[in-house]
């Protein structure tokens, strides 16, 4: 096969117009205009012009060869670079279009001089089949294997609150042994571990345990393993909002009288605008915005949507009126405005959790105890009519939440996460409890240097000088607790100690300050790089709605997953 030229899109011309072959280009391909801001696309017009020979233009074969050459070539250099990681944490979750299913993966970890965070798609791999929890796990396992992701180096993987996903962990999940070393029980809740465990909702987001189920006796389950896991907060408070928002309206029937007619007109006019351009104009026309129309599926846009029309709030009255809608009276703008206010703590924690680059385990709990504190101060305003929805926030913020808010030993792993955060320290902890979270950190650096130590002895011992001594302890049979030993274990204890309270003393918000801390670096590095979200493996899965286009389904399943990931790559540089 002959390859073509760029010159034999010239027609015959000698002098090449730059501009019109791009215009030709964007029309032929029905490109966007704004593809010449793209950067990728610039790079391709300038690298072209500092050619010295007229460029070849591949065949459609060798593109798709070069394209699984980068990503082959992606793969290699990422699987260098985590090698070299200590700890990375990784999202999961499955994705249809197209009539077919995807499994996401992506991997996040902390860069220990710059702590930087960074991440990489590592998966988008067609999922065949029903979404059964056995599958699930194994091809999640998979997944980490291929990239030689071990479970130690894994220190959770974070999913949605499906009952499949849930369910492959609890079954193939390594168990939490740190809990189990550090059964710290706070003063406060003692009495509360005593009580009966509530019972767990397919949706809820307490403490699992792992546990044999009768019908998962696969032979297979002995070679799958998959790390520890975290549920998506940010999911789990879409849920209060989108679920346990409902319990208001069942429990007062004032507040569900106003509730449904209230939104129900806003909805009237949102549909109105969805489906009608000229209904459009006119709200444009009269407010000086465009109308909004909330996602089904996204409780956030259903926000953001109330916060727009609220707004424009002095036109939309008359808005209405010239859509021949019935107008919202002055009690039920009332209503919306409380609605909003009470539930913009939980649409600002979701803001702020769902973030990649800035965002680390250790801001959960500041943001969970955010929270209550915002909801504590709506009460004290005296609502006139979203009291019922204050009292729907408490309650399933403390269900939903119940082992980070009651900093019960299962949130060990946030309660470190957050004090070894330089921005957050103890500043969160309510005052009953700063005892015993500065005790819990106390006890974590004094376990990380025991374990340095022996690590240490443990090479001194290899020496081979040792075996050259005539005597030794054992010939004088030294007891273990001897005077010496002892004296050493109240040194590194000491040392640890002091770290952790200058840390904890020093005002300095910088995550450079850690460097003066080691111990604390290392448990900020180990703890903090988990996500309290699942967004990333989100993003990846709107690459894969750009690339599987109408007239692109025929696509194979490998170079589908090829091209996300390769996407993926670009948007991280």
């Amino acid at each position: 096969m002959k390859q073509s030229t760029l010159t034999d899109v010239t027609s015959g011309s000698r002098s090449i117009n730059l501009d019109k072959l791009i215009i030709h280009f964007i029309v032929d391909t029905m490109s966007p205009v704004s593809i010449v801001e793209n950067k990728s696309f610039k790079a391709l017009i300038e690298g072209s012009q500092q050619l010295t020979k007229p460029p070849k233009v591949m065949c459609r074969t060798t593109a798709k060869n070069k394209i699984s050459n980068e990503y082959n070539e992606f793969k290699k250099n990422l699987k260098l670079e985590l090698d070299k990681v200590e700890f990375v944490c990784s999202t999961a979750d499955i994705w249809s279009s197209s009539k077919r299913s995807y499994l996401g993966v992506t991997v996040h970890w902390i860069e220990s001089e710059t702590f930087e965070r960074r991440s990489a798609a590592i998966a988008c791999r067609r999922f065949k089949g029903v979404h059964t929890y056995d599958k699930v796990a194994e091809m999640i396992a998979d997944i980490h294997s291929d990239y030689n992701l071990k479970i130690s180096k894994i220190v959770k993987t974070v999913t949605d609150n499906g009952s499949n996903m849930v369910k492959a962990f609890e079954v193939f999940g390594k168990s939490d042994s740190e809990v189990v070393e550090n059964e710290h029980v706070s003063p406060a809740f003692e009495d509360l571990e005593k009580s009966s465990v509530d019972e767990v909702s397919e949706d809820d987001d307490s403490l699992l345990v792992p546990q044999a189920f009768p019908d998962a006796s696969s032979d297979s389950e002995g070679d799958c393993l998959l790390p520890g896991h975290e549920r998506c907060a940010t999911h789990t408070l879409h849920l209060i909002a989108s679920t346990d928002f409902k319990q208001a309206r069942t429990k007062n029937t004032f507040y569900k009288k106003l509730h449904d007619t209230a939104l129900s007109k806003c909805q009237a006019l949102w549909n109105l605008c969805a489906r009608s351009p000229k209904a459009c104009e006119t709200y444009l026309q009269i407010t000086g915005k465009s109308p909004t129309s909330p996602c089904a599926t996204r409780w956030n846009s259903y926000y953001n949507s109330i916060q727009d029309l609220l707004a424009v709030q002095n036109h939309l009255s008359e808005a209405m009126k010239m859509l021949k809608l019935p107008p919202l009276k002055e009690n039920e703008i009332h209503f919306l405005s409380e609605y909003v206010d009470c539930s913009k703590p939980i649409a600002e924690a979701i803001q702020s959790l769902q973030g990649e680059k800035y965002s680390y385990y250790g801001c959960l709990l500041p943001e969970l105890y955010r929270i209550q504190h915002l909801t504590k101060s709506l009460r004290m305003e005296n609502l006139k009519y979203c009291s019922p929805l204050l009292d729907v926030i408490e309650e399933n913020l403390c269900r939903r939440f119940k082992r980070f808010l009651q900093l019960e030993p299962a949130a060990n792993d946030a309660i470190l996460a957050s004090v070894s955060h330089p921005m957050f320290k103890l500043k969160w902890v309510p005052k009953a409890q700063k005892e015993y979270v500065k005790e819990l950190v106390l006890s974590e650096t004094r376990k990380i240097n025991r374990s340095e130590k022996q690590k240490s002895d443990t090479l001194n011992n290899i020496d081979g000088d040792i075996k050259k001594k005539s005597k030794d302890d054992s010939y004088y049979m030294f007891l273990e607790d001897s005077d010496s030993s002892i004296a050493s274990g109240e040194n590194t204890s000491s040392t640890s100690d002091l770290e952790t309270l200058q840390y904890l003393n020093n005002k300095d918000a910088n995550f450079k300050s850690l460097n003066a801390y080691p111990t604390i670096k290392k448990i900020f590095l180990k703890y903090n790089t988990c996500l309290p979200s699942s967004a990333p493996v989100e993003r990846l899965f709107s690459f894969g709605g750009m690339i599987m286009r109408p007239h692109r389904r025929k696509m194979s399943d490998n170079m589908f997953e090829e091209l996300v990931l390769l996407k993926s790559l670009l948007k991280h540089k």
